[in-house]
């Protein structure tokens, strides 16, 4: 069969060249697009033949145009890049691998492999793109670089007054691969943790896939809450001026949900439970103090009241996973521009500062728990070379 584009398809990239060349501006910058490749194009063309609430659903939770932009603040100076793999569209499939250094590391081995692991997916023979995020915790970050970002603490773990948990696993490295072929995904993590051997340790690895239209395995759609497309760079990208700039705080959570018992709530606690219906996500008018939102929407004043604004957001990219043993879950990831608003969410969950816990902890618990920061593409050009 032949891959050559149809002449439709040949005809909307044609126009997207002309008309890409600068995205537009936003209050501040101007944005200008670099390299658009022409896969992305292909997907552009393909996303505006679905149906409008389709089309509004995936780019609110699956966005970016899949390249690097040049931002120029109001003074004409270039804004630090974040890692291409943060805000591009959230591909089918995910693999996450943390590790540690081992004793008597060798920091110049591992530097050398995150350079090669930067360059996934440049092999003849693979058209499919590979997306790699690399996200460090405290301890190699600092030995690797001096932009450092301000606040930023290893995860400390949390605990109820009623004995539930969320562990703490905090590792040095997480290495994050998607892609829309499954079989790449594992390439690459394998390629980095077999470069490594004997200087680092692999912690845990989870592979993960986007199930259906962007659902937890709990049937709810996963992600509602993210900030607008044209509003995720704000939210999840340290500002420029700032130490860190272009770069982002993540936590890193995989959750294992027992599905028997929360199949077992009646809908109305279901929803009650997320704060949200099942249908179609919509906000319920009302939130009981255990939902899930009344302790992750913050905003100004009473957390979750849509009279006040919204602060401290998060951009999620979280998928299902499912091991061979039966145990299923989701595993969370968040992108912010600081790290206090997931400390602030994290502590509210378990029960803290005068909030009941959380009811999501009835029926799903955190096995792992990291907080990571991914410094811009920049700053690892500087720190790797």
């Amino acid at each position: 069969m032949s891959t050559r584009p149809s002449v439709g398809t040949r005809h909307f990239e044609a126009h997207c060249a002309d008309r890409i060349a600068m995205v537009g501006s936003t209050i501040g910058t101007s944005e200008y697009q670099v390299g658009v490749p022409r896969w992305r194009l292909r997907g552009l063309f393909q996303e505006s033949k679905m149906s409008t609430a389709r089309r509004a659903r995936q780019r609110k939770n699956r966005i970016g145009l899949g390249a690097r932009v040049v931002r120029l603040t109001e003074k004409g100076t270039v804004m630090s890049n974040p890692q291409h793999a943060i805000l591009t569209n959230l591909t089918k499939y995910q693999w996450y691998t943390h590790f540690s250094r081992s004793e008597g590391a060798d920091l110049g081995a591992i530097k050398q492999a995150l350079r090669d692991v930067r360059a996934a997916g440049v092999q003849t023979g693979v058209t499919t793109p590979v997306n790699v995020c690399l996200l460090f915790g405290p301890t190699l970050l600092a030995d690797l670089t001096d932009d450092i970002p301000n606040d930023f603490e290893p995860y400390p773990g949390y605990e109820s007054a009623d004995g539930k948990v969320a562990k703490a696993t905090q590792e040095e490295l997480l290495l994050w691969v998607h892609s829309d072929e499954k079989d790449l995904c594992w390439e690459t993590q394998y390629a980095f943790r077999t470069a490594v051997a004997g200087h680092m340790t692999v912690a845990r690895e989870t592979p993960t896939f986007i199930y259906r239209n962007s659902l937890d395995l709990t049937g709810f759609i996963d992600g509602t809450g993210n900030p607008e497309p044209d509003d995720q760079y704000d939210r999840a990208i340290v500002p420029e001026g700032q130490p860190g700039a272009g770069g982002s705080f993540c936590i890193a959570q995989r959750w294992v949900h027992d599905l028997d018992y929360f199949n077992g709530l009646s809908l109305q606690d279901q929803e009650n439970t997320f704060g949200r219906t099942k249908a179609d996500s919509t906000k319920l008018a009302v939130q009981v103090p255990t939902s899930h939102l009344k302790h992750v929407e913050l905003r100004e004043g009473t957390t979750a009241d849509d009279a006040t604004p919204k602060r401290g957001e998060m951009v999620r990219r979280s998928t299902p996973y499912a091991f061979h043993d039966g145990t299923i879950g989701l595993y969370f990831m968040g992108f912010c521009r600081e790290q206090a608003p997931m400390r602030e969410r994290m502590e509210a969950i378990y029960g803290h500062n005068g909030h009941e816990r959380d009811a999501l902890t009835d029926y799903s618990t955190p096995a792992s728990g990291s907080f990571y920061f991914a410094p811009s593409a920049e700053t690892l050009d500087a720190a790797l070379s």
